[in-house]
């Protein structure tokens, strides 16, 4: 009796890891590749880092698939704007670890009716124009746009 009670015991403690862990490997997945959801007004909020000084030989450009995204910009005075816009290519480097670190993003802005480059850490909120899929993970997005694997 003592014996399936032990077993008992052992049995829900190594399902309570594994869920654990499904969970945590789930988060992990649907950051990276998951699909986002539908919710046109959302709002993400990111923290604010400066780019890193960079030389121009560190920085690599990417073409992007044709899309049309809306953003919720934050422009150097501080001043947020919604803006539809049509990426054209991205702006990166590799960090030591391998994955990249997306930098800028120039795309067509319907608002200012020519190219514009936009800070990618300054992008506070974005989605799908067409299916009003949010974007949650703005860079990752990007990243999947230019078609490349990364190898890690």
């Amino acid at each position: 009796m003592i014996f399936l009670c032990v077993v008992a015991v052992l049995g829900m403690i190594a399902l309570a890891g594994i869920w654990w862990i499904g969970i945590i490997l789930y988060a992990i997945v649907s950051t990276l590749f998951g699909k986002e959801e539908t919710h046109p007004q959302a709002k993400i909020t990111v923290t604010h880092n400066q780019p890193a000084a960079t030389n121009q030989e560190d920085t690599q450009t990417l073409p992007l698939k044709p899309s049309r995204i809306i953003i919720h910009y934050q422009d150097g005075k501080n001043e947020e704007t919604e803006r539809t816009i049509r990426p054209e290519h991205i702006e990166y480097r590799m960090r030591r670890n391998g994955m990249p670190d997306i930098l800028y993003l120039t795309a067509y802005c319907e608002l200012r009716k020519r190219p514009r480059t936009f800070r990618v850490d300054r992008i506070e909120a974005a989605y799908d124009a067409d299916t009003g899929e949010v974007i949650r993970n703005v860079p990752a997005a990007l990243w999947r746009q230019t078609g490349k694997m990364l190898n890690i």
